[in-house]
């Protein structure tokens, strides 16, 4: 997936999954 369509790059929707 590009960044630039998601308005979150996947890494951060992981890191809020995380948290």
């Amino acid at each position: 997936m590009t960044e630039e369509l998601s308005p979150v790059s996947p890494r951060e929707i992981k890191r809020r999954v995380c948290v």
